[in-house]
């Protein structure tokens, strides 16, 4: 998804595992590294912020409320989450995600280097990525672009995003109404 502006969404935006359960993301990861066997890459440096956010929310649920966030994923290992914010936002962050490790987002230069290691690394979001943090992750680590692959995931509809029963919008009063009236 992106926006011409930043976005401030209206209502509960929390994770609701009801409507979209952890084991739909955990299938969505062993997509993603399905995709990528064979090209090197055992990590992925997923970037959103409150314009350009579809890959994040996609694989984490976590939609940036404020400036940036940064999902780390490495094949086999639950994701890392960076926020931005203070200690006490981040209990709210927490509750945006399934994802159980999410931290602040202090000095994203030095977490990305160290969690690198030197390895191929996937970027997806890197357009939107600031050119200062792309640079320093360029050093720390061989970035391969992948926003194609992941955009043509994110394009196949799995059967849960299919069934109009766990489309929470079209489950909401108005469209609810509309959707009758249309119908008739």
């Amino acid at each position: 998804m992106q926006t011409m502006h930043g976005v401030l969404q209206v209502g509960p935006y929390d994770w609701q595992p009801a409507l979209l359960p952890v084991d739909e993301f955990h299938e969505r990861l062993a997509a993603l590294w399905t995709n990528l066997a064979g090209k090197g890459i055992d990590r992925v440096v997923i970037y959103g912020d409150t314009r350009s956010h579809a890959a994040l929310v996609y694989y984490t649920g976590l939609t940036p409320k404020v400036r940036q966030a940064i999902a780390l994923l490495r094949q086999g290992a639950e994701p890392r989450l960076l926020v931005p914010g203070t200690r006490a936002g981040l209990v709210s962050a927490k509750r945006l995600t399934w994802a159980a490790d999410v931290e602040l987002l202090g000095d994203p230069g030095k977490a990305l280097g160290e969690w690198a290691g030197g390895a191929g690394v996937g970027l997806v979001g890197g357009q939107a990525m600031q050119s200062s943090l792309r640079e320093v992750l360029a050093k720390q680590a061989v970035l391969v672009d992948i926003d194609e692959a992941v955009e043509a995931q994110m394009l196949v509809k799995r059967p849960r995003e299919r069934s109009e029963e766990h489309t929470s919008e079209l489950q909401s009063p108005m469209y609810l109404v509309c959707r009758l009236l249309l119908e008739k």
